[in-house]
């Protein structure tokens, strides 16, 4: 259920509804807050992070991608953004870096592979 409303966020984040996005993620922090595990509340992180980059509160969203999901490469990228639109270049380039060297194809690293090649 908390998959499904994440996606439903998406959505409304690309159709540029701010408020129904956030609607969405506060449902899913409130459903999966009984929930014992450590990465639940992934979705509602990187669904906030989105959020916050569309309203330009770059702050907001390198706290939010800063606890999503190390091992994803879209995730880390939408966090190396956040950091570069933050002012923080060194850390940026440090992800950018990483991913640029990235040695597994997926659709998160294909997403994003031509701008990396391109930063690099």
């Amino acid at each position: 259920q908390a998959n499904m409303i994440y996606w439903d966020g998406i959505v409304k984040l690309l159709n540029n509804d701010v408020s129904g996005a956030s609607q969405k993620a506060d449902e899913i922090k409130t459903l999966l807050e009984p929930v014992n595990n450590p990465l639940k509340l992934d979705g509602y992180d990187f669904l906030s992070g989105c959020i916050a980059m569309q309203q330009k509160d770059f702050k907001t969203a390198v706290n939010h991608f800063e606890k999503t999901n190390k091992l994803d490469v879209f995730e880390q990228y939408c966090l190396a953004k956040a950091y570069d639109a933050n002012g923080q270049k060194d850390k940026a380039n440090v992800i950018y870096k990483y991913l640029s060297n990235y040695n597994f194809n997926n659709v998160g690293y294909a997403l994003v592979r031509n701008e990396l090649k391109k930063k690099m």
